[in-house]
């Protein structure tokens, strides 16, 4: 296997920009910066500054003494721009043939947790220059390695040395993911079947599960009735299960295992690994991902996340981007203790906000603008007149606006109706190119001089824009206003008034 030159060359391939270091050997006699040391000695790092850029987080690499291998190991370890600003614990990313994949497990890692895709995890790879005794469990026999099957000792190794100076060293935490490319992938089946417990979230690049009659699969199959938590991703494109095996696996399996099985197009064994690593942490952190909790209010985002820690091991930190929204949101509905607790968990996990004084001002004056007011949720629940009520208003009525008032072009007209007896409506705008808005009105209700109807605004936070009118000399008229939550924007209108003209029914 080629390093440096191999490892550059699907990188490119794959559409990252990377940081590509230099031989490893090359590096091993730089004078460090510092060296950081466990209380134990066992673990020995020395801060790597050409691994990535300073904005990443920082670069270890050093070495540790196995008594499971009864040898010593480099190590590389690696960690987000955010663990110097907090005391959080973060998920661990574990790999063997660190001296090939370390550059693109980080790379990977930190595209998808920018976006919030999966949560900022501690990457740890491990150099293995006998990756196939490593990697290869004695029980399937020594054929399959250069005469010294050791994959049990090389997990012992993972699992019950390394793993501890990770978190005891640098908070490290749950879950823990094992990922492997090709031999790495019996390592990963191996480790799903005996090792679950450990490594209860596994990536599987690629692994040769036909040999020894799909020993592998056997082993992985005959370990159902031990239970436990796992979640396995299995990406393809030369070797791999049957889909006979993988149908018959999957149909025993719990049900509360999460098993994906799927071939990666137009990708080659030996220069799969990028593509493969960013798209086995995606899925098996798929239910972590912001894309599954952007449309969740503010409050229902932590309980989101509080239902994973069960499944994780931990309570997963949210996205950075979920909880600056949830704190927003919460505030503007003047749910000042929800607000505070999205601010001190932002702090926890990603550093004290510069203009935090700031937040907490404006998360009081919500909390006082918004005392006795209406929630969305009551101004959604209110009873929609009756057909009797409605009467006096029912037709298409179309708004007069001012030449010079903002958004004059744009023609705007609602229909206000009965559906089975009760009023519902429409508010549809025109604008001049020909495109048209339309709006349910979820919200409407009588009032004491009039009628008031409205929808749900299309950003969050999530309000009510009413219009609340009266009948007057044929017309309506009235006031719009945005009811549920508390904002100031710049330029924002409250209270414009209204006028509609009936042009039909």
């Amino acid at each position: 296997m080629i390093k440096g030159l191999q490892f550059r060359l699907f990188c490119v391939l794959a559409g990252v920009a990377m940081v590509v270091t230099a031989a490893r050997c090359s590096r091993a006699s730089a004078s460090p910066v510092a060296v950081a040391k466990a209380q134990s000695g066992s673990l020995t790092l020395h801060p790597q500054q050409d691994d990535f850029p300073k904005s990443w987080g920082t670069s270890y690499s050093g070495k540790m003494f196995s008594q499971a291998l009864g040898q010593d190991r480099v190590i590389h370890v690696y960690l987000p721009a955010s663990f110097n600003t907090n005391t959080r614990k973060y998920p661990i990313i574990f790999l063997g043939d660190g001296e090939y994949y370390y550059e693109a497990t980080v790379t990977a890692q930190r595209k998808l947790a920018a976006v919030g895709h999966i949560p900022e995890c501690i990457v740890v790879a491990v150099e293995t220059p006998e990756r196939r005794n490593d990697m290869t469990p004695k029980l399937m026999g020594n054929q399959n390695s250069d005469g010294d099957a050791r994959a049990e000792k090389f997990l012992t190794f993972l699992a019950k040395e390394l793993k501890p100076e990770i978190a005891a060293r640098f908070r490290g935490g749950a879950p823990c993911v094992l990922i492997g490319h090709s031999h790495g992938g019996l390592l990963c089946h191996y480790a799903a079947a005996d090792w679950r417990k450990d490594f209860p979230f596994i990536v599987s690049l690629d692994a040769p599960a036909h040999l020894q009659d799909r020993w592998p699969e056997r082993r992985l199959a005959n370990s159902i009735p031990a239970g436990g938590n796992l979640r396995l991703v299995s990406l393809e494109v030369r070797f791999g299960w049957t889909d006979k095996d993988w149908a018959n696996f999957t149909a025993k399996a719990p049900k509360n295992w999460k098993l994906i099985r799927a071939k990666l197009p137009d990708e080659d064994h030996e220069m799969m690994y990028f593509d493969g690593a960013y798209n086995g942490l995606k899925m098996v952190f798929g239910d972590y991902s912001a894309a599954k909790t952007k449309q969740l209010p503010g409050p229902d985002v932590f309980a989101y996340y509080e239902n994973l820690a069960k499944e994780y091991g931990a309570f997963p930190m949210p996205p950075k981007s979920l909880l600056d929204r949830a704190m927003f949101e919460l505030s503007y509905t003047g749910n000042g203790p929800a607000a505070r607790r999205a601010l001190a968990m932002m702090t926890e996990g990603y550093g004290e906000p510069e203009d935090r004084a700031k937040l907490e001002q404006d998360i009081d004056k919500a909390e006082q603008m918004m005392k006795g007011k209406e929630s969305v949720a009551q101004l959604l629940a209110s009873p929609h007149p009756t057909e009797e009520q409605m009467r006096p208003y029912l037709g298409v009525w179309k708004e007069i606006k001012a030449p010079d008032e903002p958004g004059s072009e744009a023609e705007t007209t609602v229909t206000l109706k009965t559906v089975n007896g009760i009023g519902q409506g429409q508010m549809i705008t025109t604008m001049p190119n020909g495109e048209k808005l339309v709006q349910d009105l979820v919200f409407m209700r009588m009032t004491s001089d009039g009628i008031e109807f409205g929808f749900m605004n299309g950003m969050h936070p999530r309000g009510v824009i009413a219009h609340g009118v009266r009948l007057n000399g044929g017309k309506l008229v009235g006031k719009w206003d945005f009811k549920g939550v508390y904002m100031e924007m710049p330029g924002m209108q409250r209270n414009r008034s209204l006028e509609f003209v009936r042009v039909s029914g």
